[in-house]
């Protein structure tokens, strides 16, 4: 996708106000085309009327969560190809299976300050048109494309960074008196 290319339209989905508030703003500000569900079941009422480029959902809302929505969506034929993207403050290991499972095609850390976060936005973006234009293992990432290995051999890589990076920031966020006594 170069950067002239249109951004896709984004159907934003997240049930506090203030925070939707805020990304909508930062979106719109990015260039991207927003409008706002406030719950699970408002945007799949909002799906009914209008199609959309991009889901970004909240994980945590009342009623139908994150990931039932992205369940919901990937289980059937009429919205599966809409990218999926959890918007996620992930502290356990469990939380990125549970996303792997929902059939999310990414996730973003709501920590991220807002260039971060629109950075972030913008390469998975990338990636899913790279993919769209049938380079199936195209990937963009940190400011860089790449094509990855076609097996799970990658998935399976990726997961484990992932555990060994939490386990290095558990290690360095022990404090010193708890590890000398262990």
């Amino acid at each position: 996708m170069s950067d002239d290319s249109p951004k896709p339209t984004i159907l934003l989905v997240e049930d506090t106000l203030t925070q939707a508030m805020l990304m909508q703003h930062q979106l719109k500000k990015a260039g991207y085309t927003v409008k706002l569900a406030r719950s699970g079941k408002a945007a799949l009422d909002e799906l009914e009327k209008e199609s959309y480029g991009l889901i970004l959902s909240d994980i945590n809302m009342p009623g139908m969560d994150g990931y039932q929505l992205c369940k919901e969506l990937k289980s059937g034929e009429r919205f599966n190809a809409i990218p999926f993207i959890l918007l996620a403050t992930p502290v356990e290991k469990i939380e990125v299976l549970r996303m792997l499972e929902s059939g999310a095609d990414n996730f973003i850390l709501k920590a991220y300050d807002e260039s971060n976060f629109i950075a972030k936005l913008d390469e998975i973006v990338k990636t899913i048109s790279l993919r769209k234009s049938g380079n199936s293992s195209a990937v963009f990432f940190n400011g860089e494309g790449t094509t990855l290995p076609p097996s799970n051999a990658s998935a399976d890589f990726l997961l484990s960074a992932f555990e060994m990076y939490l386990f290095q920031l558990n290690k360095t966020s022990t404090p010193q008196s708890e590890t000398a006594s262990t």
